[in-house]
């Protein structure tokens, strides 16, 4: 049980989170959102002005609990409006859900969420969620309120707010209310007492030192002539667009956020709480469930995970989910003509080669501290490379291509045969099985040399874990390159040492190279249009054999699934050669085989289950 300091320390920490997700949207204000607090002692209630370009300004009242962010807001709205997804005060949208559906993470800060409920009242296209349907569904939200408004009158039931002063005053303007309006005085007051708050807060924790007033004897210094650690110190105290600038209007701010990746240390912060490395304790998140170990791409700090328990995803597998839905998304915004911000599988790259790069700085220090983690590593793919490589002595490839960062082995083309190899055969019990791709017919052995239907059927089978293969042998060799250094002295290549990696990594705070994301994000679209063997062969940096060897080899890997046990012939090569018959009417088949049709429910190729019929191919 969490005693009771933990407690009080964790609500203070959230308390300040909160306090500076007010002071950005009060200091930085958006433009159509206008938020207004009714409490400035307690922080528990807000008012929040939306208007939305064109349109009349919406009321809307947000609610903290002492849980945020942990738990998103609860935000409804009193204005009267039309909108497919609003229910009375009911606002249904994702960003605010924490169930299957949703899609809060305690990373969205006040304004971003503000931002997004702007957007949400804005936006001309509306999805919804079409549960009689096998997809959502896009309304025109214009064309929608022009059908209600024949019924309905918007204007029946004016709303206003004696809290803050929405809609008692026409000559409130652009969410400014002037000094002669009728709002009421405790408002007033409040969001005074507020700023002043806010200002003070600022000025005592910013680490800002006094103004001290100038006479004629100032001794006058120029920039260049003041110590790195004095101009590093003025820029923590800069906002990062005054850094920006800074750095625009002088070549020394510049080298100085380059040499001490000043923009990379303050994004190292906790994705609940916002505070930085200097105050928290940060690691990757992770947890484990169902014997998987999953891992977050953000931040998270000591405090915030000694409190709050989030569902990750494993990186690699994250990242391919992210490039399949944004491949989802291009034919979708073709299709309706929504436009999108085209930064998001960049940054998607971006944030999963930093994860990858905070676990593997992890692993590197639980390696040097645990010499036999290395070892085993080590032992991992030396047995493999020695032609042990059932389930039995492999379980999982990903990690076999985990386990060769920290070894002494190059992987070599035969390597990565022999791992392509594998995860061909493993995939064939899927490929087959109706739980899986649903392709008995496969099982049939075909005569002729060249089989163009074994040869795409089999891959588009295996698709999935063929791309997952593709991005991890892609991460794999953007880490394995950090290794790689040259001697100043001789202008050789040299492989560092796990402990000159580890440190090397420490120095960079465990960031990858520069530029990594955008070249990364290219080659997420690459994998993404991979659509046959010779193209993943290339990708995974091999030579594509004749179309006639490559056949035999996913013959071979058939059989080979029935040897280890991963299968068994459910079927006759009889009633397989009838199931091919149904998709490749001219397939060579040996002389005087006859196909023969099964009736029924198609028994199950995984291995020990009942119901196979032992049918043996050639």
């Amino acid at each position: 049980m969490t005693n009771r300091a933990t407690t009080t320390g964790t609500a203070a920490l959230l308390h300040q989170r909160l306090r500076q997700d007010i002071k950005e949207i009060v200091s930085k204000p958006y433009p159509g959102i206008d938020l207004r607090i009714q409490d400035s002692n307690a922080l528990t209630t807000a008012c929040l002005i939306l208007t939305p370009e064109g349109e009349d300004a919406l009321h809307l009242t947000i609610e903290f609990g002492p849980d945020y962010p942990l738990k998103p807001p609860n935000v409804t709205i009193q204005s009267r409006t039309f909108h497919p997804n609003v229910f009375q005060d009911y606002i249904c949208i994702n960003i605010l859900k924490t169930d299957v559906d949703g899609l809060y993470t305690p990373a969205y800060t006040l304004k971003g969420i503000c931002i997004q409920l702007l957007s949400f009242f804005a936006s001309d296209t509306i999805e919804q969620i079409d549960y009689g349907g096998i997809q959502d569904l896009v309304v025109d939200r214009r064309q929608w309120q022009d059908e209600e408004a024949k019924y309905r009158s918007p204007k029946a039931c004016a709303f206003h707010c004696m809290e803050c002063g929405f809609g008692t005053e026409r000559a409130m303007l652009a969410g400014k209310i002037d000094a002669t309006n009728d709002a009421p005085a405790r408002w007033r007051e409040g969001l005074r007492a507020h700023a002043e708050r806010i200002s003070h807060h600022s000025a005592t924790s910013s680490g800002a030192l006094p103004i001290q007033p100038t006479n004629n004897q100032t001794q006058w210094r120029k920039l260049e002539d003041l110590p790195n650690d004095l101009l590093l110190d003025i820029c923590d105290f800069l906002g990062e667009e005054d850094l920006f600038i800074a750095a625009r209007a002088w070549n020394g701010f510049s080298n100085l956020i380059r040499d001490y990746d000043t923009i990379r240390n303050r994004e190292l912060h906790c994705f609940t709480l916002r505070g930085g490395l200097h105050h928290l304790d940060l690691g990757v998140g992770v947890h484990v469930k169902y014997k998987a170990i999953q891992s977050e791409f953000d931040l998270l700090s000591r405090q915030a995970f000694d409190e709050c328990h989030s569902f990750m995803n494993e990186v690699v597998v994250r990242l391919s989910g992210e490039a399949q839905k944004y491949d989802g998304e291009e034919e979708s915004d073709r299709l309706y003509g929504i436009v999108r911000p085209k930064s998001s599988l960049k940054h998607a790259s971006e944030k999963a080669m930093e994860s990858y790069f905070h676990l593997f700085h992890l692993l590197l220090c639980v390696s040097i501290e645990r010499p036999n983690v290395a070892r085993d590593a080590q032992s991992m793919v030396e047995n493999f490379i020695a032609y042990r490589r059932t389930k039995v002595d492999c379980p999982n490839l990903g990690y076999l291509l985990i386990a060769i960062l920290i070894s002494d082995i190059e992987v070599t083309e035969d390597f990565s045969k022999a791992i392509i190899r594998e995860a061909v055969t493993r995939n064939v019990v899927w490929m087959l099985d109706g739980r899986g791709s649903n392709l008995p017919d496969l099982s049939f052995m075909e005569t002729s040399n060249i089989s163009e239907y074994r040869l795409q059927k089999t891959f588009e089978a295996g698709l999935t874990s063929y791309r997952l293969l593709m991005f991890l042998n892609l991460m794999r060799k953007v880490v394995r390159s950090v290794r790689t250094k040259k001697d100043p002295n001789t202008g050789e290549s040299k492989t560092m040492s796990l402990v000159e990696l580890r440190d090397h990594l420490f120095a960079s705070r465990g960031a990858p190279p520069y530029g990594t994301a955008t070249k990364l994000a290219a080659e997420v679209r690459k994998i993404q249009q991979v659509s046959s063997f010779p193209q993943f062969l290339a990708n995974m940096g091999l030579a594509s054999p004749p179309a006639s060897v490559f056949t035999q080899f996913l013959r071979d890997t058939v059989h080979d699934s029935m040897k280890h046990g991963y299968s068994r012939w459910a079927i006759s090569q009889e009633v397989a050669l009838w199931a091919r018959l149904q998709q490749e009417p001219n397939v060579e088949r040996p002389e005087r085989m006859a196909p023969q049709f099964m009736g029924g429910r198609m028994p199950t190729f995984f291995p020990n289950q009942p119901g196979g019929r032992r049918g043996r191919g050639r």
